[in-house]
Parts: structure tokens; sequence; C-alpha cells
């Protein structure tokens, strides 16, 4: 998705191949969570197709990916927004009615799933997120080292592309409200990064989108200094001190055999947890869902507990009349 999204822009395979293969390479970079049965990817997934259809022209496309981004991650609105307004920037009239249609199946799905939950989805997904609380020195930390010390030639590559675009000499049209979009999804993409960094305990998976749409456009801009022919031999030079900074050995990211050994020893104390009659309720503390009972996620409790009083109390004291119950075998 990210090639292609490159392609419609340059016009050229060659900045398709380095945008999808800078990604790939930042698998270090992004904590290997590419692979990972988590909803980063599944987020990512829907994005990046989303970009990929609006640099197509396939505005209402895009725009129902990103709406349905928003109920993987929340950080999604961004590029709802950004999308939105590429849209009528680009389309204008014909706009309209696709960017209100998308808006208004974010907002029917929101509320059906209020509905659906007694108000416990806008409260875990909306409430509790806005009581986490922003660290200045996180936000600072992310644009400084995460952008600046890990991904220079890479900036700067992407600034390269935003200022072509903004001067409007893009390589596919002389549109400039077209030419924009790119830069306001990459805008879009730090942003949702920035949110995701910027609030204790978020994990190196958040750089996800913001790596992405860096890596699109810097494929762009090395495209379009490449075919001018400044300085290719810096070009490429620079270009190789950047991967060396990136690239990571996979077998970090492997499992090995003090892993696997921990993991039986966690199956063992969970399946204890099944000892007794049907129908027992037991309280595992984290991957309880070996037992196939109701659970606690640790950091479920602890994100109430921190960042809601009520239902913090409430969640408690829940877990605690589990673990007195009747016949409760064990708490992990």
């Amino acid at each position: 998705a990210l090639a292609r999204a490159a392609q419609h822009v340059t016009g050229r395979r060659s900045a398709a191949w380095l945008a999808a293969g800078l990604f790939a390479l930042g698998y270090g970079y992004c904590g290997g969570f590419f692979d990972l049965a988590r909803v980063d990817a599944l987020f990512m997934g829907l994005c990046a197709w989303g970009v990929e259809r609006s640099c197509a022209r396939r505005h209402a496309a895009g725009l129902w990916l990103f709406a349905l981004a928003c109920f993987a991650k929340q950080h999604a609105l961004f590029f709802l927004l950004a999308a939105s307004l590429g849209a009528l920037l680009t389309s204008r009239r014909a706009a309209w009615p696709r960017v209100c249609g998308a808006w208004a199946a974010l907002g029917c799905g929101v509320l059906g799933l209020c509905y659906a939950t007694d108000g416990w989805f806008w409260t875990y997904c909306v409430t509790v997120p806005a009581r986490h609380g922003l660290a200045p020195r996180l936000l600072f930390s992310f644009m400084l080292v995460d952008l600046g010390v890990y991904l220079p030639v890479l900036c700067a590559l992407a600034l390269y592309a935003i200022w072509r675009q903004w001067r409007g000499s893009s390589m596919l049209t002389g549109d400039r409200n077209r030419s924009l979009l790119l830069p306001l999804l990459a805008a879009a993409a730090v942003l949702a990064s920035a949110l995701g960094r910027a609030h204790p305990g978020g994990d190196d998976n958040v750089r996800l989108p913001a790596y992405a749409l860096v890596c699109v456009l810097a494929a762009c801009g090395f495209d379009a200094l490449w075919q001018a022919s400044r300085g290719r031999f810096w070009l490429g030079a620079l270009l190789a001190l950047q991967l060396a900074v990136l690239v990571q050995a996979p077998s970090l990211h492997w499992p090995s055999a003090r892993s696997d050994a921990y993991f039986a020893r966690l199956r063992r104390e969970l399946a204890r947890c099944e000892v007794g009659a049907p129908g027992t309720q037991a309280v595992a503390m984290d991957h309880a869902l070996f037992t196939g009972r109701p659970f606690v996620h640790t950091l479920a409790l602890s994100d109430l507990r921190m960042n809601h009083d009520a239902l913090g109390e409430q969640a408690t004291r829940a877990v605690l009349d589990a673990l007195r119950g009747q016949g409760a075998p064990a708490a992990l």
C-alpha cells in the first residue's frame, strides 16, 4: 500500500520499492510490532490503504478506510481529518457527500457501540484516555530523538518532498491543492505518533504512523533528487548511513529457549486456575485466555485505577470479590 502511494505521487516504480523497503527496515525501530497479534497491525493496514486510495484520488474509499481505522485506534481521527480536508481541497463540492458520509458512518458506529455496551465503549475509549494527561518532556523527546536523532536523513528527504509539493512541482500534477494531500496525511501521522508518545506508557509501536508516512515522503524526495542528478554519490552514502542506523538483526526479536521455558511455566500456572467444579470463576491478572475463564488484564485494571476513581474502585472491588468467592482456585 505504501509503495503504491509513492508510485501514485511520483509515477516511478523505483520510488515505490524504496518506500516499501524503508518501512520494512523499521522493524526494530517500531519495536518489532509488525507481526504481533495486536491492534497496531490492523490500524496500520487500514491507514496505509487509506493513504494509497487517497493518493489515487479514490477519496470515498480512503475516507471509509480511515473511518474504520478509528475503531482500531483513536489516533486514526487525525488521518480522517486530513483526508477530509484533502478531499475538499481537491474535489470541492463533489467531495462533500463523501466526507459527510464517512463522518456519519463513524458517528453511527460509535453510537451503536455505546448502546450495545451500555456506554462502556465511550468510557474506556474516550473518557479514560482523556485523563491520561500529556508529558511535554515525552513530546519533546519524540520530535528531537525519535525523528531527529534516529531518522535525520529520512526526515530531511521528507521535508524536501513537502517543499516540492508546496511549490506545486509534483511530478504527477501541477494542481497545488492535490499536491498538498500527501503532506497533510504525513502531518496527521506525525500528530498521531506524537500523541501516543506524549503520555506515559507509549511504547515504540506508536512510532508506526509517523514512520510509515515519513518513508513514503522520503522515497519521493530521494527519487526526485536522484533524477535531478544532484550529488548522487553523497545522496546514496547518506541513505546507506541512515539504513545502517535502522537495520537490526531479526534474531533479536526471536523467542529464545529461555523464553520458551518461561512460557511453558506460565501455561502450567494458568492450567492450575482450571482446577475445580464446572463454572468455577478464576481471576488471572494477565494472559488468562488459556483458561477460557473471565479475567481482568493488569494494564486495564491499573488504567482504571489511575485515571477514573469511581470505576477504578469498582473494578478493584469486583476483582477482590471474585478472589474471595466460593471455590476461586488461584490468582496469577
